[in-house]
């Protein structure tokens, strides 16, 4: 946690795919299996990140498993009443976004610089830039994971 004692900014594109969701009424939810005390001090040291915006957020607390395991993402569909041809998610790892293939749901990586990189996968440094792309394939649906 000392790592964001010193407060941290948004990764680019981030606050934008949250607008972006907000305002195109997409149902959006964080899904980690970080420790909820990660997750409380992220969102109390990251400007521009807050809980409200997410439908759900999830930690290590709901899950027995932590990615890659798709659990999180059972939990969260489960959730959101949703199923998983209902969603896309965004993925910064290939360990998360293993995570969600293997709930079946279509996984976009926006990977960070410590995030090793694949072909065949939509690739850009700029999560809205990430999430627009995405969502001009998936436009009649309404929900983002």
């Amino acid at each position: 946690l000392g790592l964001v004692e010193g407060g941290l900014s948004l990764r680019p594109g981030i606050s934008e795919a949250i607008d972006f969701c907000r305002q195109a009424g997409i149902v959006l939810a964080w899904v980690t299996t970080a420790k909820a005390e990660m997750v409380e001090a992220l969102l109390a040291h990251t400007a521009g990140l807050d809980a409200s915006a997410f439908d759900l957020i999830t930690t290590e607390d709901n899950v027995a498993a932590l990615k890659p395991s798709p659990e999180v993402y059972h939990f969260a569909l489960q959730r959101l009443g949703l199923g998983p041809q209902d969603v896309v998610a965004l993925e910064d790892r290939i360990v998360n976004q293993t995570s969600a293939l293997q709930a079946d749901i279509h996984c976009y990586l926006f990977p960070g610089e410590y995030a090793a990189l694949e072909q065949n996968v939509l690739v850009t440094w700029d999560a809205h830039e990430t999430l627009v792309r995405a969502h001009s394939l998936w436009a009649d649906d309404k929900v983002a994971v």
